[in-house]
């Protein structure tokens, strides 16, 4: 706290917790990118991404994002998808964006051994694939999503339909347009 007060410190880091929280979910709401709103909220550059996993797991920082996504006037999510029940509720699942792509290029070539054939269920070493993947493309609509949540609500009933939806591979619908 000494440090704070001689100007040791950047006066953006000595914001508090109750600023920094909604500087960080408005920016991770516009750019989905939860580094980036760590560091734009005025958390240390270096520990950005984890202090956005730890923002992100926190049931305050969940409950600003969920009133910040009711105050958008239109209500529904950001980008079109595929509308797909996980759990108990329904997800707009949208296709994974270039830049997504371009960063899980990874787990795509782990999962395009995944069989062919009618019935998608992927092998044990593809599960953290899959999920990186789901998680990346709900992300997209609901960045409240925890890794957690999506391990336990995806099953082999609709793990086939949530990477198609995610890999862009079925017709998303329009969000005007009734499912």
């Amino acid at each position: 706290m000494e440090r704070a007060r001689k100007g040791l410190i950047p006066s953006r880091c000595r914001r508090g917790r109750a600023v920094r929280i909604p500087v960080f979910c408005r920016e991770y709401l516009k750019t989905g990118n939860g580094a980036e709103a760590a560091r734009v909220a005025g958390y240390a550059p270096r520990r950005a991404k984890q202090t956005a996993l730890e923002l992100l797991n926190s049931p305050d920082v969940q409950s600003v994002l969920a009133s910040l996504r009711e105050r958008d006037e239109t209500g529904s999510p950001r980008f079109a998808g595929v509308s797909i029940r996980l759990g108990r509720r329904d997800y707009v699942v949208p296709p994974l964006s270039l830049a997504q792509l371009k960063r899980f290029a990874g787990e795509l070539s782990r999962l395009s051994e995944l069989p062919h054939n009618g019935v998608v269920a992927p092998l044990p070493e593809q599960y953290d694939a899959v999920i990186e993947l789901a998680l990346a493309a709900i992300h997209r609509n609901y960045p409240e999503v925890t890794r957690a949540h999506l391990v336990e609500v995806v099953d082999l009933a609709n793990f086939g339909p949530l990477i198609r939806a995610a890999l862009g591979t079925v017709q998303p619908q329009s969000l005007g347009d009734p499912a």
